[in-house]
């Protein structure tokens, strides 16, 4: 369940909307610790439609069977577009400091834990862009560059609608 994002990013969301329903119906103080976990799974349910959308399809993947058949409605589509409505209109926002650094530690834990595994021939992908036997070195690190760095984007626009929708 943890070697794709897409499923790591489901889970996240889903204990982090658990936690938010019990903190409300217990009183409606939501902790710290929940709305920071909370803005976590949006941002990387946001990253994930972000890669399937702008990576995954451009190298092959079927736009309908990503988005609209199968998991891929929900993974891909729903859960990142109702999480992030949620986030954006209707939960109190994280009271992190700098929120994104967050995100950015997450993705590149994911994203260092895989490189190396494929590094040291102990597993192969899960995606394309970690494949380090299958692409140059330069490749390998324009790719992980442009994910941490797009984690680092939805990461501060996330944590700008903080701002921004302060309640």
């Amino acid at each position: 369940m943890v070697v794709y994002y897409t499923h790591l990013s489901n889970a996240v969301a889903l204990v982090s909307a658990l936690l938010l329903v019990v903190a409300l119906l217990r009183g409606g103080v939501v902790p710290g610790w929940v709305r920071s976990l909370r803005y976590v799974a949006t941002c990387m349910l946001v990253l994930t439609f972000l890669v399937s959308l702008l990576v995954l399809v451009p190298l092959g993947s079927s736009f309908v069977g990503m988005f609209f058949q199968g998991s891929g409605l929900f993974h891909h589509l729903l859960c990142p577009a109702v999480s992030l409505i949620s986030y954006l209109v209707v939960e109190d926002k994280t009271t992190l400091r700098r929120p994104w650094m967050l995100m950015v530690a997450v993705t590149l834990s994911y994203g260092l834990t895989f490189l190396l595994l494929n590094t040291w021939n102990l597993y192969l992908g899960p995606y394309p862009f970690l494949e380090v036997h299958n692409q140059s070195w330069v490749e390998t690190v324009v790719w992980f560059l442009v994910l941490v760095g797009s984690a680092w984007v939805v990461g501060v626009a996330l944590a700008w609608s903080r701002r921004a929708g302060t309640r």
